[in-house]
């Protein structure tokens, strides 16, 4: 057999340690740095094991799979060359993640997350053949008190911002586990949830008497150069990128001006935006107002140009689970676990935050480029074209630079389409841009001191977050660092791409390319449109 046909095998063996050792975080997009899997039984039984043996082993397994994918010659083949870097792409993702960042030795929301993201998976996901439901929440609730003991083991250290915010889930997670009870799923299900409760108490106790605290910024910094050269696989560096973010901000500010002139009101644009109130929450049922939102924006969207995007997985929107409610923002998407029709992507909305909190304000201002962003013809999108893939690696494999960009860019969509058309509209989607080019900044400009804190929590004033939340917002960029960028710089990436090809290829035929290749680095990507335009052998 030749070496270029053991790609699939490679693959397989890759995806199955992988699942085995992550099952729960494989099947959540909460997890950028992992590929999007199930397990192969399906029987819920098993959770992540994040035990330091067992994470050693994983990445010693994975370098030795890393070593067999660089032995495979593709050399002419360009589509299984793609395949071959993409998962070398993948293994370096999960290595930084284990090895250079090592979160699971400092973050407790890993584990708050993977416990309740896994035992909503359970809840939610749909029975196969004769594992019911009953039986997998068992399963998972068992599994909670030995991965939450985990946590206790390997945590020593904590930033203070994932301390607080950790606390504020263990809380959400005391909620949802209260709302829970009413399910009566089984005859030992209220004994089950009680121990659950009682590790959480544990969990709590640790953080609060046994860890030490430290500054934020020691956390994630040294691995952000890593992330951006092997796992995003970008040709910017930081202060690139901050420049880009730079530049977006500063067109965004002129349109905000030119809109206001327009508009022909003596109040500024952050008084316009602060004025505008396009629903009364309290006589409108949001989540019913986001579901109508996204239906019309999937029939505009399809009847112009993504009528050939699969569409056959359901979307529903609901309320946010309990425990996500301190970490997720107001909207946010999340696929189904498996590659079932049967089984339904969520689009999450938190009604039940502060009404005068800022993510409150966004979710009634904003709902039109929220619903864009994080549904039709953004993530649920993008995640129905992913699952539709016949490629076994691509389907299974995401970008957060690709994933977020694409989302950011479909934003952009509404006004260059015409789906919104007053000033006041395009004010607040200027106003958006405005906001990721800030993040955009931050995340860039503190590692390289392009921006010191003062003036990073001064952006956030900026544009409308009070002095209080806007220094816990930048507190929040820091334990991420790389993500919050992967919106502009995604975005400016496709954007670039557009320059080249799009009127080459057309504009519909430019994003069937786009999207149809997988969730690539953009300088793979490039390579497949040099190839549909003649330039490069395929």
């Amino acid at each position: 057999m030749p070496a270029s046909d053991n790609i699939e095998i490679v693959a397989d063996q890759l995806f199955s340690h992988i699942v085995e050792c992550f099952p729960v975080m494989c099947g959540s997009d909460e997890f950028h740095f992992l590929p999007r899997l199930q397990h192969n039984d399906n029987s819920f039984a098993a959770v992540d094991n994040l035990d330091t043996n067992q994470i050693k082993d994983t990445v010693s397994e994975l370098q030795t799979i890393y070593r067999k994918l660089e032995s495979i010659n593709t050399e002419g083949v360009l589509e299984r060359t793609i395949d071959c870097e993409l998962l070398k792409i993948c293994i370096s993702g999960i290595l930084i993640e284990l090895e250079e960042k090592k979160s699971w030795r400092y973050n407790p929301l890993l584990y708050l997350k993977t416990a309740f993201i896994g035992l909503e998976q359970a809840i939610r996901e749909l029975p196969v053949k004769k594992r019911n439901t009953s039986e997998r929440v068992k399963n998972r609730l068992h599994a909670i008190p030995k991965l939450l003991k985990q946590a206790e083991i390997n945590i020593r250290s904590v930033p203070e911002t994932f301390h607080n915010a950790s606390l504020s889930m263990i809380q959400d997670c005391h909620n949802y586990v209260g709302i829970l009870k009413d399910l009566k799923l089984y005859d030992e299900f209220e004994a089950h949830l009680s121990k659950v409760d009682e590790a959480l108490v544990s969990l709590r106790s640790h953080l609060v008497t046994s860890v030490k605290l430290g500054p934020d910024y020691r956390f994630n910094y040294p691995s952000l150069e890593i992330t951006m050269k092997q796992h995003f696989q970008t040709r910017n560096d930081l202060k690139d990128v901050f420049e880009i973010g730079l530049e977006e901000s500063e067109e965004a500010r002129r349109a905000l001006v030119e809109i206001t002139r327009e508009i022909g009101t003596a109040d500024s644009w952050m008084e316009l935006y602060n004025s505008y109130t396009p629903i009364d929450p309290e006589s409108v049922d949001v989540v019913a107002m986001y579901r109508q939102e996204t239906l019309s924006l999937q029939e505009f969207f399809q009847k112009r140009e993504f009528d050939w995007v699969d569409t056959s997985f359901q979307l529903d929107l609901v309320e946010t689970p309990a425990f996500l409610n301190s970490i997720r923002g107001s909207a946010s998407f999340s696929a189904s676990i498996s590659h079932r029709v049967d089984n339904r992507d969520l689009f999450y909305i938190t009604t039940n935050k502060a009404a005068d909190s800022h993510t409150t304000v966004r979710l009634h201002r904003e709902y039109k480029f929220l619903s864009a962003h994080e549904a039709f013809p953004g993530h649920y999108l993008l995640d129905c074209v992913r699952r539709s893939l016949k490629n076994p690696v691509r389907c299974a494999i995401e970008s957060p630079l690709f994933y977020e960009g694409w989302a950011y860019y479909a934003e952009s969509l509404l006004e260059e389409d015409g789906y919104i058309k007053t000033p006041i509209e395009r004010l607040i989607h200027n106003k958006r841009t405005l906001w990721r080019a800030a993040r955009c900044m931050i995340d860039s400009g503190l590692p390289t001191g392009c921006i010191d804190r003062e003036k990073a929590e001064k952006l956030m004033e900026e544009i409308g977050y009070p002095r209080d939340e806007a220094a816990q917002l930048v507190s929040r960029f820091q334990l991420n660092p790389g993500y919050h960028l992967c919106y502009t710089l995604g975005k400016n990436e496709i954007l670039n791409l557009r320059g080249r090809y799009g009127t080459l290829l057309g504009r519909e035929e430019f994003h069937r390319i786009l999207l149809e290749g997988g969730e690539l680095p953009f300088h793979l990507i490039e390579r497949r449109y040099k190839a549909c335009t003649g330039g490069e052998n395929s």
